[in-house]
């Protein structure tokens, strides 16, 4: 009796947004990336380091990860009425990791201005004054520890004070790689580096958008053999050049190890603000010749979350020649503040 029915009609609406419905609709995303790993030897899902390598902070999560190029996704582990608990013991963990490196550091610097002093004291002072002096140096030196770890402690308590929940919220700590910034995909919000407390909803996937990616949904289906030729919602997501490379093949058989396959290239200016569809390259039995591509400039208020975006901002009919659209924002804002 595990079937979603059997869980009442909400938990199934629940499980339809926030999972199953997500899927579908991002399946020429997934279908796509690992397309490039079968035939590239990419990686579609990998830890933070291995994008952000320039990042120390980056390094030791183990708990976020990134899906293809674009998403970074932040698994919500416990329950909502629990999940601001587990978030502040998380920040705790993460800042104990921090402090605990940061004390080896100071203390062998320490250790190493004592063994420099203590020569020079051996030599400068008789054996009755230099041993006063180390004990002079010793009770300096526990006092410096004691009132360093209790200000660690101030710190760390005024960034771990409690977070309410509601019931159908869920929170947690998110670290955002430095280098770029990052979108709520349900809500637009734009966060940049470093560590910030977000929420969820009960049906919202926890995860997020790279700015100056473009990302390719494709309409609610019932199973992956269904037919695929209903419009694909291209969202763009502004603040850095990017590029995506939609891949297609026939979902059933091997034949695309044959070159039986199809790749259309996106490419955003975000200087330019223009969008750019290159030229078909392959084709396989069964193409759809005619696509549909509904351009959405993501925006606040404008392309967000799982539901199709009723009014596109462009909608090329494509025949497989290449074509160049414009994404204009309103000019009264700055790329970077579109999605604040």
């Amino acid at each position: 009796h595990t079937e979603l029915w059997n869980y009442g009609q909400k938990t199934m609406t629940i499980i339809n947004a926030s999972a199953i419905g997500l899927r579908y609709r991002l399946l020429p995303y997934i279908y796509s990336g690992f397309a490039k790993t079968d035939l590239n030897g990419w990686t579609m899902q990998r830890g933070l380091m291995m994008d952000f390598s320039y990042d120390a902070s980056s390094r030791s999560i183990d708990d976020q990860f990134l899906f293809g190029d674009s998403l970074l996704i932040t698994p919500i582990l416990s329950p909502a009425n629990a999940a601001s608990k587990n978030a502040a013991k998380t920040q705790e963990r993460h800042e104990r990791d921090a402090q605990l490196q940061g004390g080896v550091e100071e203390r062998q610097q320490q250790n190493h201005a004592q063994d420099e002093r203590a020569q020079h004291t051996r030599e400068e002072e008789d054996d009755e004054n230099e041993d006063k002096e180390e004990h002079e140096e010793e009770e300096e030196e526990g006092d410096n520890k004691d009132k360093e770890k209790e200000e660690g402690k101030e710190k760390s308590d005024r960034r771990l004070k409690p977070t309410i929940s509601s019931s159908t919220k869920s929170v947690r700590w998110v670290y955002f790689p430095a280098g770029t910034a990052w979108v709520n995909f349900h809500t637009g919000k734009v966060h940049h580096n470093g560590w910030e407390e977000v929420s969820f909803s009960l049906s919202e996937a926890p995860f997020f958008v790279r700015t100056g990616s473009i990302l390719p949904l494709g309409g609610y289906r019932q199973s992956v053999v269904d037919r695929e030729d209903s419009p694909i919602e291209v969202r763009i997501y502004p603040g850095r050049d990017g590029h995506f490379d939609l891949y297609e093949d026939d979902g059933l058989s091997r034949d695309y190890q044959r070159n039986l396959s199809s790749l259309i290239s996106f490419t955003w200016s975000d200087s330019s603000q223009i969008l750019s569809v290159g030229s078909r390259q392959g084709s396989f039995p069964g193409m759809a010749t005619n696509r549909t591509f509904n351009i959405v400039c993501v925006r606040a208020h404008h392309g967000l979350g799982v539901e199709e975006t009723t009014h596109p901002d462009h909608v090329i009919h494509y025949n497989g020649s290449g074509v160049v659209v414009p994404c204009s924002f309103p000019p009264s804002i700055s790329t970077s503040a579109l999605l604040a």
